[in-house]
C-alpha cells in the first residue's frame, strides 16, 4: 500500500471517528450541535461541501477510479500528502479541544468558552485551518478545474464565515477576545 493511501485513508477514518465522537457529546451533554449560521445557510452547506470536495476526488482517484487531471510532479503530490496529514491532524485536535462545545454555526441557546489553550494557542481557527489544508492538499494532489474551483469556493465562503464569527466572539468576549487575538493568528 503507498504512503499516500495511507495517509488518505488514516485521515479519512480519524475524522470521521472524531466528528462521530463529539456529535454524541455534544447531543448526550445537551448542548447544541447546531447554531444560527454566520452566512446564509445555503452558504454554509455549500462552503462545507466545497471545501471537502477536492477530498473527495482523492478517495475516488485512490479507489482505483482515475480522475483526469493536470500532470504534476512527485514533488508536489508529497507536498499534497503532506499538508492532509496536517490538516487531519489541526481538525482532530481541534474538535477534541473543543469536545462538548463543538457547534456549527453561532450558539444561539447553549453556553460556549473562548477557547484559547491547546491547538488554540497555534491558531484562533485550528478547524477552519485543517480544512483549508485539507482541500489544498488535495487541489494539489487531483489538480482538477473542477476540484480548484470548488476548492477554492470553499475557502473563501469560509474565510468570510470566519470574519462574521470574529465579530460574535468581540461582542460576546469583548475584551478577553481582543486580547487573544493580539497573541494569536487567525491562521498560523
Amino acid at each position: 500500500m503507498s504512503v499516500q493511501k495511507i495517509i488518505v485513508i488514516a485521515a479519512a477514518i480519524a475524522l470521521t471517528v472524531k466528528l462521530l465522537q463529539v456529535m454524541l457529546l455534544v447531543k448526550r451533554a445537551g448542548g447544541e450541535l447546531y447554531g444560527k449560521p454566520a452566512i446564509p445557510g445555503f452558504f454554509v452547506l455549500f462552503a462545507k461541501f466545497a471545501v471537502v470536495f477536492p477530498f473527495v476526488f482523492v478517495v475516488i482517484n485512490l479507489s482505483g477510479t482515475k480522475i483526469p487531471a493536470l500532470g504534476i510532479s512527485e514533488v508536489i503530490i508529497g507536498i499534497g500528502n503532506f499538508l492532509i496529514f496536517v490538516a487531519a491532524l489541526f481538525l482532530v485536535l481541534s474538535l477534541d479541544h473543543l469536545g462538548r462545545f463543538t457547534k456549527m454555526g453561532l450558539p444561539v441557546k447553549d453556553i460556549i468558552r473562548l477557547q484559547t489553550s491547546g491547538i488554540y494557542r497555534i491558531s484562533r481557527n485550528p478547524m477552519y485551518l485543517g480544512l483549508i489544508l485539507l482541500s489544498v492538499g488535495s487541489m494539489m494532489i487531483i489538480p482538477n478545474l473542477l476540484s480548484i474551483v470548488f476548492g477554492l469556493s470553499g475557502i473563501i465562503l469560509h474565510h468570510l464565515i470566519i470574519l462574521k464569527e470574529e465579530r460574535f466572539l468581540k461582542a460576546r468576549f469583548g475584551q478577553e477576545y481582543i486580547d487573544y487575538q493580539s497573541k494569536t493568528r487567525r491562521y498560523l
